[in-house]
């Protein structure tokens, strides 16, 4: 009975949190470099049954299933060209670094500014760090360009190289916000990428796909919720008769 009760409880855990998700992915659809994510189920708390008395193992049992990672979505995202110096679009396995108040994290959001002291940051104000490790003193924004390397120059002089790495699209990463990765631990990083200059990437967010899956997720959860509540009935009825101990 009660592990009917952990079952439908792990379930709308579960399902809570890809609801999440997908709220996540239909606020994002039009920010840039945005990648939707989709939770990897687990079986929670797994068992072993076996066989009485010879103890022999006959299969496994779980007491439910868990969001155990966010896993983001292989689909290729839209290319749109502006023709603005300070946008860039990442190639799909090339990520941008940049110093946040968190450490270095990667970005695939190519919408690039100038702040106050003519340092070249992010729109949302992170610094993009350059190959040396150091801020890229890029001055006014008149007269930058990007090239596909990553090079920046003001005025065709060389005044900073933006450090790019290259990240597959198979390696596990972790989301810190809405456009913000960090590799997991373990994963292949390689130094260098390439962006395509005077464009920025879309999201890959198929509103179609996340409208059909928010229905799929309200239906679970309504068949687990009315499962919890039928087996609580149940089991109230047995202990006000006196047949569960």
């Amino acid at each position: 009975m009660l592990r009917g009760l952990y079952e439908s409880a792990g379930a709308l855990k579960a399902l809570q949190q890809a609801q999440t998700l997908v709220a996540d992915n239909i606020a994002n659809d039009k920010t840039p470099g945005y990648r939707a994510e989709r939770p990897v189920f687990a079986s929670y708390l797994p068992l072993a049954l076996t066989e009485s008395p010879s103890g022999q193992v006959v299969g496994p049992y779980a007491l439910g299933v868990d969001s155990t990672a966010i896993a983001r979505s292989p689909a290729p995202p839209t290319l749109t060209v502006t023709g603005q110096a300070l946008d860039v679009a990442p190639a799909p396995t090339t990520w941008i670094a940049v110093r946040t108040r968190h450490g270095v994290q990667y970005t695939q959001n190519g919408q690039l500014a100038v702040n106050a002291a003519g340092i070249l940051t992010t729109v949302a104000g992170d610094v993009v760090e350059s190959v040396s490790g150091r801020p890229i003193a890029a001055g006014p924004a008149a007269g930058i360009a990007i090239r596909p390397d990553g090079m920046v120059t003001q005025s065709g002089k060389p005044v900073g190289h933006m450090r790019l790495v290259t990240i597959g699209l198979g390696q596990r990463m972790t989301s810190t916000g809405p456009d913000r990765w960090v590799p997991a631990k373990g994963a292949a990083v390689a130094a260098g990428g390439r962006l395509t200059p005077g464009a920025l990437l879309g999201s890959n967010v198929n509103l179609a796909n996340q409208a059909a899956w928010l229905i799929q997720i309200a239906a679970g959860f309504q068949a687990n919720a009315e499962t919890a509540n039928t087996q609580v009935t149940t089991f109230t009825d047995l202990l006000q008769n006196g047949l569960v101990p």
